[in-house]
Formats: structure tokens, sequence, C-alpha cells
């Protein structure tokens, strides 16, 4: 499959509203490239050496199918950031196109995706590096590939910390969304005995379950295609859905 990376140039006030509007277009995570080291973004941010006159934009990039919705989606976001300029700081809102192979979008990213502390003991490493397992931390491994969900983006961390803060063991949950998994694996990685992740999107399927195999919590870990009414099939002691608020409403 090929696809189209769009890369909106913005000022730094504006970097989460673009963000957002591009998963709201359709994008499963969004890269930001910035001279300063704020910002945040999935699948990653990318903090650049800082010049001695330091740049006033940002930008976001996302990662849209190449289909014949692409023109209807770009149109989308051009309309939606003329709206944003009555309320915010745009700066120059120029969009740049360009084609890539699934091959590049999935692998280019892994050169910036590195070990991060998420909680008081939740450490999501890269599935292709060793953690130091005499630390305490609990590890989640990950190679989320083309699915949403690394632990840099602050939803994902805040999601990562209410489970930590309240998983206490035994319970069952629901991850709603279920991107790379994460979420699931540190439930079950936390105490929690059965956890169930679902998703519509067969990649981040085959994605999450790799995951979930990978961290040797299969026994605990179902991971299901559909949505929460039609999957759920008992009590929960705990839903968790770290999507867009549309999806959820």
């Amino acid at each position: 499959m090929r696809w189209v990376e769009i890369a909106v140039e913005i000022d730094r006030e504006a970097i989460d509203a673009v963000a957002n509007l591009l998963q709201n277009a359709g994008a499963n995570g969004t890269v930001i490239e910035d001279e300063s080291e704020t910002g945040s973004g999935e699948f990653f941010e990318i903090p650049l050496p800082v010049p001695a006159e330091k740049k006033e934009t940002a930008i976001v990039k996302a990662y849209l199918p190449q289909n014949d919705l692409i023109g209807e989606k770009v149109n989308f976001i051009k309309s939606q950031l003329e709206v944003f300029r009555q309320f915010l700081t745009i700066g120059p809102g120029e969009i740049a196109l360009r084609a890539v192979e699934d091959e590049e979008w999935a692998d280019a990213w892994k050169q910036h995706f590195k070990s991060q502390q998420v909680g008081r003991k939740l450490m999501v490493v890269p599935s292709w590096e060793q953690a130091d397992e005499s630390t305490g931390n609990i590890n989640i491994y990950l190679d989320p590939g083309m699915a949403f969900g690394t632990g840099a983006h602050p939803t994902t961390r805040r999601c990562l910390q209410v489970l930590e803060d309240h998983i206490n063991g035994n319970e069952v949950i629901y991850d709603v969304g279920t991107g790379s998994g994460i979420l699931a694996i540190a439930a079950a990685k936390l105490g929690a005995a059965k956890v169930t992740g679902i998703d519509l999107d067969p990649v981040a399927l085959g994605i999450a379950w790799e995951n979930v195999t990978f961290n040797k919590v299969g026994d605990k870990v179902t991971i299901r295609e559909g949505d929460l009414l039609s999957v759920a099939g008992e009590q929960a002691d705990g839903v968790i859905a770290n999507i867009i608020a549309d999806a959820i409403i």
C-alpha cells in the first residue's frame, strides 16, 4: 500500500491542535519536528538541534492511505486550519504532500523511539532493545509498527498512569482502540487477570497480538476485532479507551 505524508508547518502554539486535526482526518498518529524540547506526538517527537536563531515554527506530519478520499481529506485539513486561525496563532499553515511506501513509513521512526519511563514503575522499551531487568521496573516491550501507541503521547502516558494507580490485581479490563496493545499489556503486567484489547483496524490487531506475545502475557490478554458493544461478554472492573472523543461519543 502507498501512503501520503502530510507535513504542515505551523506556529509552535498550534502543535496540539493540528496534531489532533490530522488524527481526526484519519491518521493513526503524528510526527512532530520541533527545534525546541517541547511538543509531543505519536508515534514520536523529534527534538532537533537548536540553531542560534531558533525558528518559531514546527512541522507536524501524518500519514494517510493514498486512495480516492485523500483529496477530500487534504481539503478538510486546509479548511480546518483556516477555522483555527480565528482563535490560534497558526503561522504559515503550509501543507506539503509526499508519497511513501509501507516499509518507509513503518520503519523510519524507529531511530527516534527510545526507552522511556511512563509511570512510577512502568517503562516502555523498544522490542529491539534489552532493558535492565534488575531495576524493579515493569518493562513493556513494544514495536508499534503502523499502530497508535508508544507511550510518547500525553494521553497514552496518562492512561498508563491511571492503570498503575487503579489496578490492584485480578481485575477484568477492556481496552477499546487497543492500537499497539500497550495499555492491554500494561494492565496484564500490573496484575489484571483478564484483559481484552479491541480494535477495528486489522493492521493494529496483528501488531497488538505480536506485542502481547513478545511480552509473554498471552495467557491474560485476548485481542478481538470489533467494538465494545459487539465484543464485551462479561462485566468488567474497568474500561479504558485512548481514542478521540468523537469515536466515544
